[in-house]
């Protein structure tokens, strides 16, 4: 800053003034000096470090800082050049015209650009000291070391099969290929959920009947894996929109049918009342006179109108959709809605409810299990008439995160009773520092006919529904019969294999084949709309359905934690309860390798250097733990930091 500036700047001024001629003036001087064009460029990479520095030490000698509404130094090294020779014709770069030039040209106004710039400044520190060993003894700063979430042991990167979209009927395929595109995920997301979204269509109103004697719900429980900012709840939203769509036309269309009896009801009531009080009246007469011989007619009458309220059936308000709903409230839903109701959430939220949030810590599953089998469902409470569903059905389709997962999978409770063999799981592959930051959005030409497709089906299966028969009930035809009995013979043997669907996973493949047959149905069902109650299940569709079945297997076994895909991990799971119990004792401290190597488990599994060696990178490759090699006394120490998520 030339000595000439400091005497035009004197204190006269006020500090604003100052910031606007300097600003404006040395930009001035930068772009005449330069011939750099000024479009793409910011005030700061005129200006250099030394002119910054200069304006630095003027700012300094003032007594006062800068006013709200005035610049920062740091703001005006942001300042675009395209902004100040728009306004350096009266070299008052003020920062309303500064904003409103961002606003006119789709520019991030300078405040925003620091803030993000000092924002990815201190994550890089952040990300350095880090890689340095250096990670402060909070959960926080522990996470921010590692470059991703815990994924489940033996779970890696393009090891898992894909979705089978081609499985899908064209119109519900196209949907999941559109949103998978437009949300930028993985289809093992949306092909999960849109078969979610036809089980919440279908269930209860259909059943499957593969041969005589073996009928199957069509209820699924779909549990997808996912980390935070995955887009989980837009997916959700996206193919679930056409179910709140058949609600609302449901609404519409009982509202005044639901009308005219509340009145009828209320009339009815109001008679038998009346009824009732004559009688008494009568009663007390006759009793005074020892005469009971004029009581038949008002007796009779007040009964023969009770029993006519009882004949009004009011029409409960539609519900095809719920959230996050307590057990008992499940229950009531069921019950109210002849049987069938769907839980679609982007949040895992219900299983802290199913675990006992609000029963001290009782699970409460029967409702939930035996929404999934279809068995009948009594409930009695003191105060309430009791709830009765014969042929429950319930869907769920919920999005979790991994650390929920792993949470769930070591409930005792869900697994002793059978919660996670009923779920189906998908682990889609993460996208995250891969998407495009402008996709294109699902074409309105598929979305509008997988909305009329999927509305159109629940709409149609429950104004048709038999509610006094039950769930229409689908067969299949001689060849999809056998084909399901080959698949039975196939997956018998496998029960017993620990390395398949034996062990961990013998309550799961017991489920397996009857989730096949259930979602052979649910693609019969999508392609032939409604009409495809009266038809038959051919092996075509029942050989799409066990592609879709594969890809759940896959999965589950994955996410349970079986040895089928996963491998023997004893190793590994033997140094993760190593590493928990050191953490335990020094929560969010670095455990050397040494210490690790000393520890009971460890002896107690016998594992050479390089059995830990091979196990800590293994952890590593799932982000469970992160190793960081630093020097203590001139000799190398390695550090191990436990994922706060796989600590307990």
């Amino acid at each position: 800053m030339s000595s000439d500036h400091r005497t035009e700047l004197g204190f006269g001024t006020t500090i604003g003034e100052r910031a606007e001629y300097i600003s404006g003036s040395m930009a001035a001087h930068a772009l005449e000096d330069s011939g750099i064009p000024s479009s793409g460029r910011r005030l700061g990479d005129l200006l250099g470090a030394p002119e910054l520095a200069a304006l630095r030490e003027d700012y300094a000698a003032a007594d006062f800082p800068p006013p709200d509404d005035g610049w920062s130094l740091d703001e005006l090294a942001w300042v675009p050049c395209a902004a100040l020779a728009h306004v350096l014709p009266d070299f008052r770069p003020t920062r309303a015209a500064v904003e409103q030039w961002c606003t006119e040209n789709a520019e991030r106004e300078p405040h925003a650009q620091r803030a993000e710039a000092v924002e990815r400044a201190t994550a890089a520190a952040k990300l350095r000291a880090a890689r340095a060993g250096k990670v402060e003894g909070t959960a926080t700063a522990v996470r921010e070391s590692f470059d991703g979430d815990p994924v489940p042991l033996g779970v890696r990167e393009g090891s898992l099969p894909p979705f089978p979209v081609d499985a899908l009927p064209p119109v519900y395929g196209d949907m999941v290929r559109a949103t998978a595109v437009a949300y930028q995920v993985d289809t093992a997301m949306s092909g999960p959920v849109a078969l979610a979204a036809l089980a919440a269509a279908c269930g209860g109103c259909v059943e499957a009947v593969p041969r005589p004697g073996w009928e199957e719900v069509t209820a699924l429980h779909v549990l997808v894996a996912a980390n935070p900012s995955e887009r989980k709840s837009a997916v959700v939203s996206a193919l679930s929109k056409p179910l709140v769509r058949a609600e609302r036309g449901l609404i519409e269309a009982v509202t005044p049918l639901r009308a005219d009896a509340l009145t009828r009801r209320a009339i009815a009531e109001k008679a038998a009342e009346d009824a009732a009080k004559a009688a008494a009246k009568h009663a007390a007469s006759a009793a005074a006179y020892d005469d009971a011989s004029d009581l038949i007619d008002p007796v009779e009458n007040a009964v023969a109108l009770a029993q006519r309220v009882e004949t009004i059936r009011v029409p409960s308000v539609p519900r095809l959709l719920a959230d996050d709903v307590t057990p008992e409230a499940l229950g009531s839903l069921l019950a109210e809605h002849h049987g069938r109701i769907a839980i679609m959430s982007a949040e895992g939220g219900i299983f802290a409810t199913l675990a006992g949030r609000y029963s001290n810590n009782v699970p409460s599953l029967d409702v939930w299990l035996k929404g999934h089998s279809g068995d009948p469902i009594r409930v009695d409470r003191k105060g309430r008439a009791p709830e009765l569903v014969d042929r429950p059905a319930l869907t769920a389709c919920l999005m979790l995160q991994p650390t929920i997962l792993a949470a769930i999978g070591r409930n005792p409770d869900f697994r002793g009773r059978g919660l996670l063999a009923r779920a189906l799981f998908a682990l889609p592959a993460s996208k995250l520092g891969q998407r495009e930051a402008d996709p294109p959005p699902v074409p309105e030409g598929v979305a509008m006919a997988y909305g009329a497709a999927l509305a159109d089906l629940a709409r149609v299966l429950r104004e048709e529904a038999d509610d006094e028969n039950g769930p229409a009930r689908v067969k299949f035809d001689a060849d999809a019969a056998r084909d399901v009995t080959a698949l039975l013979a196939e997956v018998e043997p496998r029960l017993i294999d620990p390395s398949d669907l034996g062990g961990d996973m013998e309550g799961w493949g017991g489920k397996y084949v009857g989730a096949v047959v259930r979602i052979a149905v649910l693609l019969h069902m999508a392609e032939h709309g409604p009409a495809g109650i009266d038809q038959a299940v051919t092996a075509e569709t029942f050989a799409a359905a066990r592609r879709i079945g594969k890809f759940f297997e896959a999965h589950s076994v994955a996410a349970l934690g079986g040895s089928a895909t996963a491998g023997d991990t004893a190793r590994e799971k033997a140094v993760l309860e190593a590493l928990r119990g050191l953490h335990a004792a020094a929560p969010y401290q670095p455990i050397t390798r040494r210490s690790l190597q000393k520890d009971r488990v460890i002896r107690r599994m016998n594992m050479t250097a390089s059995d830990l060696e091979s196990a800590l990178g293994v952890l590593a490759d799932h982000y469970v733990v992160r190793c960081f090699t630093v020097k203590v006394g001139g000799r190398d120490q390695v550090n191990i930091y436990l994922h706060p998520d796989a600590a307990s």
